[in-house]
């Protein structure tokens, strides 16, 4: 009971020495993909360039997010009506919006029937339900297709099997992966509760510390290497019951998960598999609708920005569920490469501030003096005393109870930086 909970939050900028993707990246790659408009080019770049045309900040998140609301509008168009956001832009343009949609359809909407895409023979092969508007299937095909692609980045710095495990565990990345587990380890060593949390899709924590003896429990009673043809099923009770256990819980879910239905044939429940599990490869598109007329496509990663809706599923409620409580009774938040962009994780680290007294956060972001510095306050404002910043040491600012160390992740770990104790 009187030992320091010690709360990790890894964003994108946390794994970019283990070659995961930037932010900037995965954008690139999804104004690249998916389907083409009638004028040869992608979708995905049109809907980029209107965002940018009216002033928005874009990312992939925000694109992805477009292409949801346009298969809510299509789902529902005769009764549902777009409300004010940014969305409008889309849908007030019907010669944007037409351009879109090119397709010709196979079969008998009414029954049975797929759609002709250009270039894409793959997506052309999937049927649809009974009675979809086309318009609609249409989108969710692309917003599979645009989530494999996640899928396949992801891949590349995180595959992990019995055959193939040198991709985590390349030679490179032996050093990087020793002073990472070596940092964790020095708080265990102290008889400190250590709890990882990551908003990436990798499962790069439970296999690095494992690896080198340090048990980690990932929501799922699981070794580092899954057998060919298992899948496990999440211990939901020991979620939400074991509150001091190492553990390494995925808030946006993971490559390796994949999305089986349960036998009431309503709910779908995430399994871990062996290799990455890519969405397109799903027989048939798992559909959720937590909010009444807004349905939704699930996949093994939650992206864009129906995070909420997504994140009330299990086992992603009971992770946040455990972050939300972690925070609240933290000694210290470490927050690695992390943008801050969403509103349900910000929102726990909001009321950490407000209710957990004794909280100090410490922010490791090479870029936090330049790029992340308002938006933190922006995020938290009059939540954090003693805002002008204090040099503590060399690239190490303090803002009152929060401490930013201007590092890259692994140079951090390699110089093995001391967190400041207040």
């Amino acid at each position: 009971m009187n030992s320091n909970r010690n709360i990790f939050l890894f964003g994108a900028g946390a794994v970019r020495d283990w070659g995961g993707p930037k932010t900037n990246d995965l954008t690139e790659t999804i104004v690249k993909s998916g389907f083409k408009a009638k004028d040869d080019q992608t979708i995905t770049s049109h809907i980029y360039q209107v965002l940018i045309d009216n002033g928005y900040s874009v990312n992939f998140e925000t694109i992805l997010s477009v292409i949801e609301e346009l298969i809510i509008y299509y789902s529902g168009i005769k009764q549902t009506s777009p409300k004010n956001s940014f969305h409008n832009l889309f849908f007030n343009q019907n010669k944007i919006t037409s351009s879109f949609l090119n397709y010709s359809i196979n079969g008998d909407v009414n029954s049975n029937y797929s759609l002709n895409i250009p270039y894409d023979e793959a997506s052309s092969s999937k049927n649809a339900r009974s009675n979809k508007n086309p318009d609609q299937f249409f989108y969710e095909l692309l917003l599979i297709n645009l989530h494999t692609e996640i899928g396949a980045k992801v891949s590349k710095y995180n595959f992990h099997s019995l055959n193939k495990q040198d991709v985590i565990e390349s030679l490179d990345k032996q050093e990087l992966n020793n002073n990472f587990s070596k940092w964790i380890n020095k708080f265990i060593g102290h008889d400190e509760i250590v709890r990882l949390y990551t908003l990436n899709y990798d499962r790069l924590n439970k296999v690095i510390l494992e690896n080198r003896g340090l048990p980690v429990f990932e929501g799922f009673d699981s070794k580092t290497i899954i057998p060919y043809n298992h899948k496990i099923v999440p211990n939901v009770k020991r979620i939400i019951e074991d509150t001091d256990c190492v553990c390494s819980y995925n808030l946006h879910g993971c490559s390796d998960w994949k999305l089986e239905i349960l036998n009431n044939y309503k709910n779908y429940l995430p399994v871990l598999k062996v290799g990455t599990q890519l969405a397109f490869n799903y027989y048939d598109y798992p559909i959720f609708e937590t909010e009444h007329g807004k349905p939704g496509i699930l996949t093994n990663i939650i992206a864009g920005y129906q995070k909420t809706q997504r994140s009330a599923l299990t086992p992603y409620k009971q992770m946040q569920a455990s972050f939300d409580r972690d925070c609240l009774l933290a000694d210290n938040i470490f927050i690695i490469g992390y943008s801050f962009g969403d509103e349900h994780i910000n929102e726990s680290i909001r009321m950490s501030l407000i209710y957990n007294s004794k909280l100090t956060i410490h922010v490791i972001d090479c870029g936090f003096m330049q790029n992340l510095e308002l938006k933190y306050f922006s995020e938290f404002a009059n939540l954090i005393p003693n805002q002008r910043p204090t040099r503590v040491a060399d690239k190490i600012y303090s803002y009152g109870n929060t401490y930013a160390y201007s590092y890259e992740f692994g140079n951090f770990l390699k110089n093995e930086i001391e967190y400041i104790k207040r």
